[in-house]
């Protein structure tokens, strides 16, 4: 018999686990789950960053989409049809009610429903690689091309500020 990754966790924390995954707002989850309403915000972010209440939210969610047979593919195909929906666009209607021959299509929506493809398929990175270097351990050379990307980036943002 193996162990859920809910029953690893203090009551307290299932409880924050199981409120979270209702609406994924931590806040209001750490409140429900009984956390004081002063930190609920910080003690929320908190208790996501564990790995184990990560471990046991991300469980919950599986269990939720397989009872409601949710799938990877049923989402993909949904979200296809959104695009569709939204490039097809909507009909212009005269000050009567009537159509006009002409559409409004909706950019946005099909924008935010390929985004939302591409993650689910991995095509999107959307977090950056940050290394951090002191100055010290740089060379001359390093240095200089620093300076001309900074020189060159606050030339652009003079010049798009006027």
């Amino acid at each position: 018999m193996t162990t859920s990754a809910i029953d690893k966790l203090s009551p307290k924390r299932q409880a924050f686990a199981r409120e979270y995954a209702v609406d994924c707002n931590a806040t209001q989850a750490a409140i429900r789950a009984g956390y004081a309403k002063s930190g609920a915000s910080t003690q929320g972010m908190r208790l996501l960053a564990n790995e184990d209440v990560g471990a046991a939210v991300q469980e919950l969610q599986h269990e939720l989409a397989a009872d409601l047979k949710i799938t990877r593919e049923f989402l993909i195909e949904t979200l296809w049809q959104n695009h569709k929906l939204a490039l097809e666009g909507n009909p212009v209607l005269d000050r009567y009610g009537n159509p006009t021959g002409k559409y409004i299509k909706q950019l946005a929506a099909s924008n935010k429903a390929l985004d939302q493809i591409a993650e689910m398929l991995g095509l999107k990175v959307d977090k950056k690689q940050v290394t951090v270097r002191e100055v010290k351990d740089m060379t001359a050379e390093e240095l200089d091309e620093q300076e001309r990307q900074l020189t060159a980036e606050l030339e652009r943002m003079k010049a798009t500020a006027h």
